[in-house]
């Protein structure tokens, strides 16, 4: 379990949603369906956790704690936009007063063995499969995640349990992860023109000008 004040972007994802990144094309469309049923793959790093035909399960006292990756390596241009959606069930109740669960969602940042430059969100499950979305473009305060993204061409996250002591099934909390996605956006890298087409377009420019004075003379 991580003890740490972690930056929480559940609120901040909607508004950073409707303010940011309208204009960014799609520049690669990444999922992970989770479990040994009919077309879905298991996850590449499941710690301890069990996985089942549609889901993996992920667990408060397992070492290591699930976590998973998205190889960018493929993408070309410039990102701009990261849009990570999960869905999951069993992840609650929340609860009031340190009861309750509170998974979070954690976007890795550089550093593997400290939570300070990770970007975080709640997961609240008020439904069962619940789907949550963060979305983001820029790192808030100490947390490298997207940079560190970016740079590496690798997006990895994992999951914090931050239930308090009073809580009797401390340590024992899990839940089910069905699937991630994760939507990258950006600018795509310019396609260079081949060299033949400023030949194609001066000859095109010299047959005008050769009709243009057939028709004057």
């Amino acid at each position: 379990m991580f003890n740490k004040n972690p930056t929480i972007l559940a609120a901040a994802a909607v508004a950073l949603a409707l303010a940011g990144g309208a204009q960014a094309a799609t520049l690669g469309m990444f999922t992970h369906d989770y479990g040994t049923g009919s077309g879905n793959v298991a996850p590449d790093q499941y710690g301890s956790g069990a996985l089942n035909s549609d889901s993996v399960t992920v667990a408060d006292n397992e070492a290591p704690r699930f976590q998973d990756n998205f190889d960018l390596s493929t993408v070309t241009g410039s990102i701009e936009r990261f849009d990570l959606t999960l869905t999951f069930g069993n992840a609650g109740p929340s609860g009031w007063f340190g009861l309750g669960e509170r998974w979070q969602a954690r976007i890795l940042g550089s550093d593997d063995g400290a939570s300070s430059d990770d970007n975080f969100v709640t997961m609240y499950d008020e439904a069962s499969p619940q789907t949550i979305t963060l979305s983001f473009w820029s790192d808030l305060g100490s947390p490298d995640a997207f940079a560190h993204s970016v740079a590496s061409s690798m997006f990895s996250f994992g999951f914090s349990e931050n239930t308090g002591s009073s809580w009797p099934y401390r340590g024992a909390d899990e839940f089910d992860l069905q699937s991630a996605s994760l939507l990258v956006s950006g600018t795509p890298t310019p396609v260079p023109l081949p060299a033949t087409m400023p030949l194609l377009a001066a000859a095109l420019a010299g047959l005008g000008y050769a009709a243009r004075r057939r028709r004057k003379s």
